[in-house]
């Protein structure tokens, strides 16, 4: 998978993953919503705000900017599975 293909997927999976966490907030309104991975870790929030600085974001990002930083440290096989769990081709 070269860098741009790689991008692309995320792009596409971000907003059905997105989607999915919303779904799920909505059918139980008690269960916060769900994120892959804790950026209260030490080292995942450095990693979180190293990606932020590298876009040059300043402002709180949202649920986008969020879950594509999450996408971004996954292996490309587990990208793969999960193109096969929102049927991406």
């Amino acid at each position: 998978m070269t860098a741009e293909e790689r991008a692309a997927l995320i792009d596409r999976l971000a907003p059905l993953i997105i989607e999915e966490r919303r779904k799920a907030a909505e059918q139980n309104p008690k269960r916060p919503p769900w994120y892959m991975m804790n950026i209260a870790h030490p080292v995942m929030g450095w990693l979180y705000n190293q990606y932020l600085a590298k876009l040059g974001e300043v402002s709180p990002p949202g649920d986008a900017c969020r879950t594509r930083f999450e996408l971004s440290l996954l292996h490309p096989a587990a990208l793969k599975k999960l193109a096969e769990h929102y049927k991406i081709q």
